[in-house]
């Protein structure tokens, strides 16, 4: 899910973003969840089916033939084309698929990173064009050093690492703040404030599968990860990838991760408040609040003990902000 869904990088929030306010995300997420297991379910069949072609041609068992990793894509599979009927035509489906493949990825994480400037900057806006160039730029020299000679061991430590430990980091992070920080309750309460009764009725399976099972689930796939993490340094293997390599896996993870405490404790320190409990308490508030007007969001900044918004149920003071921050499945009705 986190390879194919890109769950925990920020491309699904992405692209919900543009949906109007009363979309039925909840149906598209059930749509695309369903979709998503049934064309994995379809590339396993496709590529345990090639690998036992090939397993059966060289009288081997299939554990003989996979080849981890870049091999599998680029030597286990064309070799596999070849020996099939049409070869040509086989090679250049199995190619295509591949680069719409990666191309369809790297225009969901491309533009999240993009969504992010452009919404930070506003005046990138009118030099969208302009600033996807620049992005595509930076992803291309960046991707240079990984079709260097050592390019395939670079890219096994960020898949290693990058693409592993830090997602994992991340979608933990992700489902307790929301779930557990921001409550459980009040995300239901504004899936149906979005959809009215298109939601129906959630009960008690949908708050354990988000508040229980799903952070469970992760944290123990996070746990076993680093239970059974074995270095991709061996010293008895004089062709293993060096010390250094490990160490620049385990940076980049904490590159990544370290941002949330880091920018947790930026925004506690700046709240205001006297003493630590206030400023936490101050920093879980919101710094925009949204209220529904003619089937449209308006949007008002919190300053203070004021908002101050061109909707005036929005205007004036904030003594029930208390309501905002609770502890999510166990906490008291809204």
């Amino acid at each position: 899910m986190f390879f194919s869904l890109a769950v925990g990088s920020g491309s699904l929030i992405m692209l919900g973003s543009y949906n109007p306010f009363r979309n039925n995300c909840y149906k598209d997420s059930l749509i695309i969840s369903i979709l998503d297991s049934a064309t994995s379910l379809t590339a396993g069949f496709a590529m345990f089916s090639i690998l036992g072609y090939l397993a059966g041609t060289l009288d081997v068992g299939v554990e003989n033939v996979v080849s981890t990793g870049p091999g599998l894509a680029f030597v286990t599979f064309p070799e596999a084309t070849t020996q099939m009927p049409v070869p040509h035509l086989w090679a250049i489906l199995f190619f295509v698929m591949l680069y719409t493949l990666g191309l369809g990825s790297e225009i969901g994480l491309l533009e999240s990173v993009l969504v992010f400037f452009c919404d930070r900057y506003p005046y990138l806006q009118a030099r969208r064009a302009w600033a996807a160039g620049v992005g595509s730029l930076v992803c291309f020299l960046i991707g240079i050093p990984f079709v260097t000679q050592g390019g395939e061991e670079l890219l096994n430590i960020f898949n290693d690492y990058a693409a592993g430990t830090s997602v994992l980091f991340m979608a933990i992070f992700e489902m307790v703040m929301i779930m557990w920080i921001y409550g459980v309750k009040r995300f239901i309460s504004n899936l149906k404030e979005m959809l009215g009764e298109k939601t129906g009725n959630m009960g008690y399976y949908m708050k354990t599968a988000w508040v229980v099972m799903s952070p469970g689930v992760l944290f123990f796939i996070l746990i076993v990860t680093l239970v059974t993490y074995k270095p991709s340094h061996d010293p008895e293997n004089p062709s293993s990838i060096p010390a250094w390599g490990d160490g620049l896996g385990w940076a980049i993870v904490a590159a990544s991760v370290l941002q949330i405490p880091i920018w947790a404790t930026v925004a506690v320190v700046k709240a205001d408040g006297t003493t630590l409990k206030e400023k936490i308490y101050q920093s879980l508030w919101p710094d925009f609040l949204m209220v529904i007007q003619d089937n449209s969001l308006e949007m008002s900044v919190h300053n203070g003990d004021k908002v101050r918004s061109i909707h005036p149920a929005l205007d004036g003071d904030m003594s029930e902000r208390k309501a905002y921050v609770n502890s999510g499945f166990a906490g008291k009705d809204d």
